[in-house]
């Protein structure tokens, strides 16, 4: 294989550093060091392959990624790879090429000789395989190779280890048939259009050739671009243009094995050495060559832009980007710390005391300085005073010598000082070299020896970590603890700045840069960036979309665009500031998933047109439009869709039973460039009636369950971000209903109400009639104890009439004229009153008394010195406007005339007390000192002759309606001896108080 080489630089080392390395032992070494292998992710069977011999991919139109092994077909989606056999519908374990033809669908061909193919998410052996196996076994000992279409019905394919030059034509549903014969053991040197055999309208390059070990014939058909024609023989690569008909070609130090084209028109070829690549087809360059200790069998391009590899003896390599150059030469836990640029030079300073310096003009070639001193940390790489100089530690440059790089004692008389490190330093404008030395500053003048600040006396407390200065000559010191600022030259004073007021400083710094408008841009380690113009300051953290707040450097390569190096990636920040406004578009970011060798990156530099940077696994090159593309959305499909643990196809309206609401959905998106710091998928479930904008939760979880969900009308909608944070315009979706149990239809719910209501209604309308049917009753039993109460009071009158006029008659009988014509009128107004009294249902307290009194008054007149009467009342009492029942006492009072002092020797006396008792009760005792009562018999029969009291019977039978009407139960009399044996009787009335209204 050609190869083209740069030439090296020459390693001159004066006679001055000689003898300085005659103190201090110096090696220097030299060597080229050229590009290595891209950054990339190897997958093997530690990963799930089911082998490491791989021979081609191919993807399918959700992105995923197929693989072809001799241990059968593996599918990866970025999560987990799943491996088919024959157990799945393969013809065979083994396949070596993987076909995706106009349908959609994939052919594999097996070691047999027999084809499988993959549709509708199922394998299936080809159906008229054994008439294949017997067709391609008249001219072939191998098997189905180089399978093309021109339409989506009939295939064409060729088989390796032909004797003639043979291609065959099949479609899913014929079987296979021979289009072209060639001549047996003719050797065809150039390409052959295989057209009037084939289709007058279409034709196929296809090359031959012998293969040496079996004097076998092989063909493979060309891939043709719009000017030419690309062929391969054995170890040759052909590029012929299809108009001038000129041929090219470039012979490999391996056998090719596979010819593929990417999305920018680059070439690759796949070789048992390696793979190679022509730039836009151009074989006038050299070509790149990667993975030169692999046999590789294919390559592909994904719709993100990255490279599939698959070899026989590692699996396959997944290369984010060829973009990225690599640089070799990292000793094993070394970090690239720091980067300098002399005039034509790069210069990349290590964690193990070394320098690499990569020359401008053939940047693959790099000078490394080995024990420059001893477990030395070269963090910072500065200019000096003089141009094309700069300090890297101790009392030693690097600088550039009639364009070579040399090593120089600094011959400058510096002190000796307690800290002999790596002087950070800037050239300021005035000439003098600020330089800060570990226990202070110094300042480097032209002939003057160094200029030390008083600081060295009175030593900056604070650890610098940058230092810089503004187009207004103001010098800003970074440091560990704070931002610091010296005007005019003044050494020795400095002030502190702070972060928007004064009780806030600035935390750890990293990094300064000042832009050409004099904007301040600051780094720090754990609070992300700060912007300070004129008037603002302003914060930018991963809240605004930094990867990290941890900031090592800042580069600012144009007026709008800084990039920012973290420990988790780069951040390019496109930005604009007018008026004093900042804006800013969201951060871009370019980190492992991008083909950057790591994501902690140190240093960042502009140098030959690319930027360079320096990480913790090496040095890396890229072209500053690298984050310009854009990229496509991430297909995101559903593949599981489980109904209480039962699988269901993902249809439209799948409509589910009520007792089937326990959801289970398992999603897929397929980018391999996610990035780990952010959700991946976001997902909403909308139920009908709701509007579109239900909340969505974010997760990088590919599944999710909803149990004991609602009947109702459903949409699950997922979706994917892609690597610049968009997410699918057009999410993934299904939709399911779920119908309601029977009690919770509309019908049933009709249905219940209508019978709630009828049930309602019946018994409401009961209740009224029962309600109306009571209140009727009880206006009936309220005329009938009415009546009843009017009849008593009507049997009352004539009862007392009677013996009133006895009385009178007694009277006349004796001739008492005075006493007869007294008591007359007294009767009178007595019955007058009586017949008022009647007609009342109630009278007043004091009316009943006053009725009582004139009747005892002419009871006493009809039985002269038989009693004496006695009214005790409580002085609480208001007798007007308690109301009792007309004329219910009068009934108890004859009884005690009439019957209570016969054959007494003692003069009779009744006591009437009336009073109120703790249950707001009117409580009447009428006392007297008669016979009593005999011991069972009942009040109303108590006389000689036991005598039915009349009186007495009304008395009880009026409480017992008044009970039931009015006085609810509480009313009562009783009958008790007042002394012992038959010594008088108490009669205790209880009636519930009742006022006049």
């Amino acid at each position: 294989m050609e190869r083209w080489h740069g030439s090296l630089i020459s390693d001159t080392i004066s006679g001055e550093i000689a003898h300085f390395w005659k103190i201090l032992f110096f090696c220097l070494v030299s060597s080229t060091l050229l590009a290595q292998d891209p950054y990339h992710i190897n997958y093997s069977i530690a990963d799930g392959l089911p082998s490491s011999e791989v021979y081609d991919l191919e993807i399918d139109s959700l992105q995923r990624l197929w693989i072809s092994t001799d241990r059968g077909v593996c599918v990866y989606d970025g999560y987990t790879f799943k491996t088919y056999t024959t157990k799945d519908g393969l013809a065979d374990n083994t396949n070596f090429e993987i076909y995706k033809d106009p349908k959609g669908r994939f052919w594999f061909n097996g070691y047999n000789k027999k084809l499988s193919y993959y549709e509708d998410g199922k394998f299936h052996p080809y159906e008229f395989n054994d008439s294949l196996v017997s067709t391609i076994s008249q001219f072939s000992r191998g098997w189905v190779h180089n399978i093309i279409s021109f339409d989506e019905e009939d295939y064409y394919f060729n088989a390796v280890k032909s004797r003639r030059c043979v291609v065959y034509q099949f479609n899913k549903n014929k079987a296979p048939n021979l289009v072209f014969v060639g001549e047996e053991r003719k050797l065809i040197d150039d390409l052959v259009y295989l057209e009037s055999d084939i289709s007058p309208a279409k034709k196929v390059g296809a090359s031959f050739h012998y293969t040496s070990s079996s004097l076998a014939i092989e063909a493979s058909f060309a891939l043709e671009t719009d000017q030419f024609w690309i062929y391969r023989k054995d170890v040759r690569l052909f590029k012929k243009n299809k108009q001038t008909r000129k041929t090219e070609v470039y012979r490999s130090e391996s056998p090719i094995e596979f010819m593929y084209i990417d999305h920018q028109d680059n070439l690759w070829i796949c070789t048992r050495k390696g793979i190679l690549c022509f730039e836009q087809l151009d074989f006038t360059l050299p070509p790149k060559h990667f993975f030169k200790d692999f046999t590789i069998s294919s390559i592909l391009q994904d719709f993100e832009g990255n490279y599939w590899i698959s070899s026989n003896e590692a699996g396959i390599f997944l290369v984010p980007s060829f973009d990225i150059q690599v640089i070799e030469g990292a000793n094993e836990k070394e970090n690239f710390l720091s980067i300098g640029q002399l005039k034509n030079h790069l210069v990349i300073g290590t964690s193990n005391t070394r320098l690499f310096i990569v020359n401008k003009n053939a940047r693959k070639q790099i000078i490394q300085l080995q024990n420059i001193r001893e477990k030395t940390q070269i963090r910072h790489l500065e200019k000096r005073k003089v141009p094309n100089q700069l300090d890297f530690g101790g009392n030693h440059f690097i600088t550039e010598i009639e364009g070579q790089v040399q090593l120089v004692k600094d011959s400058e008389n510096k002190p000796s000082l307690e800290y002999d490190r790596l002087q950070i330093s800037n050239l300021l404008s005035n000439g003098d070299l600020f330089s800060y030395v570990g226990i202070g500053f110094r300042i480097t003048r032209e002939n003057e020896a160094y200029v030390r600040s008083s600081e060295l006396e009175r030593p900056l407390t604070k650890t610098t970590t940058v230092i810089v200065q503004t187009s207004q000559e103001k010098i800003l010191l970074g440091t560990l603890n704070g931002l610091y600022k010296i005007e005019d030259y003044d050494y020795d004073n400095y002030e502190e700045l702070f972060v928007s007021y004064p009780d806030r400083p600035f935390r750890r710094i990293n990094d300064i840069k000042v832009d050409d408008k004099d904007n301040i841009w600051i780094a720090t380690i754990g609070e992300g960036m700060y912007l300070m113009t004129a008037d603002t300051t302003y914060h930018l953290t991963t809240s605004d979309g930094l990867v990290s707040d941890m900031v090592n450097q800042l580069l600012i390569t144009n007026d709008t665009t800084v990039w920012i190096a973290t420990n988790k990636g780069i951040n390019q920040l496109n930005y604009e500031i007018e008026a004093g406004q900042f804006d800013f578009l969201p951060p871009k970011l370019l980190s492992i998933n991008d083909g950057l060798n790591s994501n902690y990156v140190n240093d960042i530099e502009l140098w030959n047109g690319e930027l360079w940077v320096a990480t913790n696994d090496g040095i890396c090159s890229f072209p500053t439009n690298i984050l310009d593309k854009e990229f496509p959305e991430v297909p995101i499909f559903i593949n599981k869709f489980l109904v209480n643990d039962s699988v269901y196809t993902v249809e439209e309206d799948l409509s589910l039973t009520y007792d089937q609401n326990d959801i289970f959905i398992e999603f897929t998106g397929v980018s391999f460039r996610k990035r780990n710091d952010n959700a991946f998928y976001r997902y909403r479930l909308i139920e009908a009636n709701t509007n579109n904008d239900a909340k969505w939760f974010e997760t990088n979880d590919k599944a999710i369950r909803y149990n004991n969900l609602s009947a109702g009308n459903y949409r699950f909608e997922v979706a994917a971000q892609n690597k610049l944070g968009q997410w699918n315009k057009m999410p993934a979706l299904v939709s399911f209903s779920i119908e309601p149990h029977y009690s919770q239809t509309i019908w049933f719910k009709l249905l219940l109400f209508a019978l709630v209501t009828s049930i309602v209604a019946a018994i409401i309308y009961i209740l009224i009639n029962n309600h109306q049917r009571k209140q009727k009753l009880k206006e009936t039993l309220l005329k009938v104890q009415a009546a009843e109460l009017a009849s008593l009071r009507n049997q009352m009158n004539p009862h007392f009439v009677f013996n009133s006029l006895n009385s009178i008659q007694n009277f006349v009988f004796k001739k008492d004229v005075k006493k007869a014509s007294y008591y007359l009128s007294k009767f009178s107004d007595l019955m007058r009153n009586s017949l008022q009294y009647t007609r009342l249902d109630f009278i007043t307290l004091e009316q009943e008394i006053s009725f009582l009194k004139d009747y005892l008054e002419l009871e006493m007149m009809r039985f002269p010195n038989k009693f004496e009467v006695e009214f005790d009342l409580d002085e609480d009492l208001d007798v007007k406007d308690i109301s009792v029942p007309s004329l219910l006492l009068q009934p108890i009072l004859e009884n005690s005339v009439k019957h209570a002092f016969k054959g007494i020797k003692q003069k009779g006396w009744i006591k009437i007390k009336i009073s109120k008792n703790q249950e707001e009760c009117l409580q009447v005792q009428l006392l007297d000192n008669g016979v009593g009562i005999k011991e069972k018999v009942k009040p109303e029969e108590q006389n000689n002759e036991h005598h039915r009291s009349f009186g007495m019977k009304i008395l009880r039978d009026r409480i017992e309606l008044l009970n039931n009407s009015v006085f609810e139960g509480k009313a009562y009399v009783e009958y008790t001896n007042y002394f012992l044996g038959d010594k008088g009787l108490k009669v205790l009335l209880n009636l519930p108080i009742t006022y006049n209204t």
